[in-house]
Formats: structure tokens, sequence, C-alpha cells
């Protein structure tokens, strides 16, 4: 078997969100012994998150669009395989890595001109993210199976590729990604603003962190704020939603009772500091936030969808799950929860399952058995 030395991470940018995050994460593991690169479709981007000086990222000389007609772009489809295909050559590339729908196609497709071996990585439920695309359903189902394997985020992610679009079962691997254990323990206990500290400790205060898009679902959040009284709502995060969802606070009478703080550096400090984080996700392929509020000893609550249905009995059932989009429900949980006279604030024991230097060898075991 021929070891594998030379890597190659593929992806639309680095310009944020959970799929560059991992693979800063990874890279960062892997280039102590490796050659690592890494390459973006997005020439004018830079890493948010902080990469080895080692790794030498190359931009693949194509603007960024990460709206969804971008993937049918056909010229896409001939020049950027080819472009791909000279970049492996030249660095004599064993393994190309992609990750998020674009970069994973595209990596297919340039396996009928490159001998590099096809490893793709999928950080979302592709049925919900592509179903209104049914030319990119078709690819997907038409390319993926070239791959050697397919790593997925949860068994939730794997089992939606074998039953909507027919990938072969026996090249889906699931390894869930890792979490900066030891970096969130230095950041959880920092000082915040004193502005919002007492904000947070005038009332039981909910916390959201994440993207704010449709298939996040905080208007049902809001609409259980405006149900319960003495509660509020701290969100963080920006996103397409976000106009809409304050206009919606304030139709319900409620605006003072939400906070939107945008995208902050370190979202722990936040989590540990309230109440409760809430994730009403319409679906998800993981779910990072609830482990590191776990890790924050921080109480959880959970749409009961396939994803965190999962992430729950991982976490040994300390989430408390609500039926999915039932506001009746969302409402009784959160009463429930208020009620406790002292909130159990746990440290499940969580590091080895999701350690980033245990996850980064599951990938390497995973790449040198192709």
């Amino acid at each position: 078997m021929k070891k594998i030395t030379n890597i190659a991470f593929f992806i639309n940018s680095l310009n944020g969100g959970g799929a560059e995050k991992v693979l800063s994460l990874i890279a960062n593991e892997l280039v102590k012994n490796r050659k690592i690169i890494i390459i973006t479709l997005d020439k004018y981007t830079h890493s948010i998150y902080e990469l080895d000086k080692r790794i030498k990222v190359i931009y693949i000389g194509f603007k960024n669009d990460c709206d969804k007609s971008s993937i049918n772009k056909i010229s896409d489809f001939f020049k950027i395989p080819l472009k791909l295909a000279k970049i492996i050559n030249k660095h004599k590339i064993d393994v190309v890595v992609s990750f998020l729908i674009r970069a994973n196609l595209i990596n297919s497709i340039t396996t009928f001109i490159s001998s590099h071996k096809l490893v793709l990585t999928e950080h979302s439920i592709l049925s919900k993210e592509v179903s209104r695309n049914p030319a990119v359903r078709f690819l997907i189902s038409l390319l993926f199976n070239r791959a050697k394997k397919i790593i997925v985020v949860s068994n939730c992610a794997g089992s939606d590729l074998t039953q909507n679009f027919k990938i072969k079962k026996s090249i889906i691997t699931t390894i869930y990604n890792p979490i900066e254990l030891d970096k969130i323990n230095s950041l959880m206990f920092l000082k915040i603003n004193n502005y919002i500290k007492r904000w947070i400790n005038n009332t039981f205060t909910l916390c959201f962190v994440g993207r704010l898009e449709k298939s996040k679902n905080l208007d049902i959040t809001i609409k259980a704020i405006s149900k319960i009284n003495n509660i509020q709502l701290l969100i963080i995060g920006h996103g397409s939603e976000e106009n809409k969802l304050k206009k919606y606070s304030k139709d319900l009478n409620v605006e003072n009772r939400v906070l939107f703080l945008g995208w902050v550096k370190n979202p722990y400090k936040y989590i540990h500091e309230s109440n409760c984080l809430i994730l009403p996700s319409k679906w998800e392929s993981f779910g990072n936030v609830v482990f590191e509020s776990v890790f924050c000893k921080t109480p959880v609550i959970t749409s009961d969808i396939p994803a965190l249905r999962e992430v729950h009995y991982l976490l040994n059932k300390q989430t408390t799950l609500f039926k999915d989009n039932d506001l009746n429900d969302l409402v009784l949980k959160v009463n429930s929860l208020m009620k406790e006279k002292e909130i159990k604030r746990k440290n499940i024991a969580i590091g080895n399952k999701l350690n980033v230097k245990i996850v980064t060898k599951k990938y390497l075991s995973l790449i040198s058995e192709i």
C-alpha cells in the first residue's frame, strides 16, 4: 500500500462556517508530518481560522459564488476541473478531500482527467439543501459514487445519501466533527460586556448561536418568548433572515426581550453565562454547538429531528427535545426548565469522542485505507 504523503483539501472558501473550521483543524494536525495544501474556489478569500504556516493555500482563480444557482454554471464544470487537475499534478497530490456540494461535485468531475484518489465530505442534509434543484440532485447521484470514501458528520446525513441519492453504503463513513475543548475551556470564563452581562442576568435567558436562516426556525423561538413571562432571547450570528426576525420580534412586542448580538469571535462566554441554549432547527446534519454548550455546562433544548436526536443519545440523553415545529411543546419544555430550582450543569465526558487529534487520526486512517 502506497503511503499517503501529499494531501489536498478543496473547498469553496475559508470565510467561515462549520465545514471550514473542521478543515482548518484537521489540516493543522496533518501538516505536522505530511505535505498539506488547501485549494479554494475564491481567489479573494482569507481564512478567519488560524492556519499553520506550513500549509500552502492556493486560490483556484474563480470568484466564489455560494448561491446555489452557481452550481449549474456549465462553464465552471469545464474550466475549474482542468485547473484543479493541473494543481494536483504539479504538487503530486495523492488524495483530494473536498468539502461541501460545489467542491465535491467539481472534485468528482476532475477524476475523469486526474488519477488522484477522491474523498468527499458532507456537512449537510443534502436532500434539504438541493430540494429545489433537480439538476444538482442528478449530478450528486451520478458523481458521488465515484468517490473512494464519503465522510459524513452524522449517521442521519449518511442515511440521507443512501436513501435519496442511491449512494453506496459501503463508501460512507461517519466521523463526528471535532470540538476544541481546551480552547472552549479557556474562552468560556472570559469577561463579557457589562451591559450584556446585566441584560443576561436580568432574567432567564435563552441563547441561540448560528446562521440566521429559515432552516434554523428561529421564529418559533421568538413566538415562544411572546407566550412566556420573565424570559428573553440572546441571538448570536448573522444571516439572510436577520431583518425579518427583528421585524417579527417587533410585531410580537418582544423586541426588548430579544437581543441580536451579531457574529462574535468568542460565543462560549455568552453560552456559559446564559441559562439555556436553544436550537430549534428544521434540519441539521450534526449540531456542534450542542456539544459545545454541554461542555460549557449550559442546558440545551433542541427540536426533535434526526440529527439532534442522534446527538441527544450521544450525550446520554442530557439534552431536552421538543416536538419538531410544535410551539406548544416548546413552551412546555422551556417552562419546565425554568421551574427547576437549580438547573443541572453537568460537564459530560465528551472529550475522547470529539478531540481534534482523535478525529484527525480517523480521517488519516480512512484516507490511508483507500
